[in-house]
């Protein structure tokens, strides 16, 4: 009997390794497969692979400012898509249109479990300078009926840092502002927004009130010229006729018509902003704008040949500049020709006394001088005018009129320092 259990033992122990291998075998074969499919090791499976972009494209890739470009591309293999830029997940699209401010690099990421690909596209956008626009008047205000030449606004040069500020031209007797770009275009190089507004400038204030015996005749004519208040039998300006509302008009026009240039910085519950303006004229236009200075406290006022407000009677400047203003003194200056045909020198001079100008020193010529002029308010030069033949009074507009202000060797204005350190600090 022990014979037989001793010939059994092993029997059982062969059929019990023979059963162990049966079961063991194909778990471990499991196990080597799960391992090489990267279950629980981290692997990639053999027939997976990173997702390719096979085109990224800008239609146009060059775009001027304001105008928009569409991305498109096409890709195969991705779970997900990425566009940086700002854009952000487009995932399940094929194209995205974009409208970047400036030339901008966008980079498409596709992704998916195998890993990622990525694809650049640039889009050009070319900045002009500045933008010069002419606005008609009637544009702005179907009820502007008069004095239907152009304004002209032009836009801060983008490549300078903004000012953000605003500089009101008012030009002189019978002046266009399509003929006096060239201190607005200074004014958009140094960062600031420009206009050249078109207001009823004729006849001229002189004209009216010389000889007035009332010695507030000029307050009361520029006054209504500016406001459309009814304050002169000498003038008849209606409310849309006036300079603050066709400023207003026009300003609220750029603003809805060009929303991305910042017009509406220099409106205030609709009306001028005059904290952020400064405000300057040739001739009648200077005038106006030293009236402006004392009805609002401006940035800055700059008479150009001007003011020129004569009583004949009794042969003394006009009583307003002796008027206590919002602008103060420290902030108003003139520049004036020492030949001016219109306004003479010994007048000019007076009168800029009256407004205060002399507690920043005396005269001071700008010929062959650089600035800051001594910290002087009143500016003066005697170099000769362009040469423009039959020309009426060259050497009164030489100080800002485009066609006779003096031009250097490369044809920009000998005043451009001038025009910079009086209205473009």
């Amino acid at each position: 009997m022990a014979r037989r259990t001793l010939d059994r033992e092993p029997n059982w122990r062969n059929g019990s390794l023979n059963m162990v291998f049966r079961i063991a075998a194909p778990v471990m074969l499991m196990a080597m497969l799960f391992t090489a499919c990267g279950g629980g090791g981290g692997g990639t499976p053999p027939d997976a692979t990173p997702p390719t972009i096979t085109s990224f494209t800008a239609t146009p890739s060059t775009i001027n400012a304001g105008q928009s470009s569409t991305l498109g591309w096409t890709v195969a293999g991705a779970l997900s898509l990425g566009l940086d830029g700002g854009v952000g997940d487009v995932t399940g699209l094929a194209s995205r249109q974009v409208a970047p401010g400036t030339t901008t690099t966008y980079t498409l990421t596709a992704t998916n479990a195998a890993g990622t690909a990525t694809s650049s596209v640039t889009v050009n956008v070319l900045v002009p300078s500045s933008v010069t626009r002419l606005i008609p008047p009637a544009l702005t205000d179907p009820a502007i009926a008069t004095y239907l030449d152009s304004h002209v606004a032009i836009t801060p040069d983008p490549a300078v840092a903004s000012r953000h500020g605003l500089f009101l031209y008012l030009v002189g007797t019978g002046g266009k502002p399509v003929n006096q770009q060239l201190i607005l275009g200074t004014g958009a190089a140094r960062g600031y927004h420009a206009i050249g507004l078109m207001y009823p400038n004729t006849p001229s204030v002189g004209s009216l009130c010389s000889n007035s015996a009332d010695a507030d005749a000029f307050w009361n004519v520029r006054g209504e010229i500016i406001t459309g208040q009814d304050l002169s039998s000498l003038v008849a300006i209606p409310a849309t006729e006036c300079v603050e509302h066709r400023l207003v008009a026009l300003l609220t026009y750029l603003a809805a018509t060009y929303p991305t240039e910042g017009w509406d910085e220099f409106i205030a519950a609709g009306q001028p902003d005059w904290t952020r303006i400064t405000v300057g004229g040739h001739s009648q236009g200077g005038g106006h704008a030293a009236v402006i200075g004392k009805l609002h406290a401006v940035a800055r006022v700059v008479c150009l040949s001007s003011p020129a407000d004569w009583r004949n009677i009794p042969d003394a400047p006009a009583t307003w500049y002796a008027r206590p203003g919002a602008t103060p003194a420290d902030r108003v200056f003139g520049f004036s020709h020492l030949q001016d045909e219109l306004v003479p020198w010994s007048q000019v001079t007076l009168i800029w006394t009256e407004l205060g100008l002399d507690a920043f020193g005396g005269s001071v010529s700008v010929d062959g001088a650089a600035p800051p002029y001594a910290g002087s308010h009143r500016l003066t030069t005697d170099i000769a005018h362009a040469t423009a033949p039959l020309y009426p009074s060259p050497f009164h507009s030489a100080t800002v009129v485009d066609l006779v202000t003096p031009k250097l060797g490369d044809g920009s204005p000998a005043y451009r320092p001038v025009w910079v350190h009086l209205c473009f600090p």
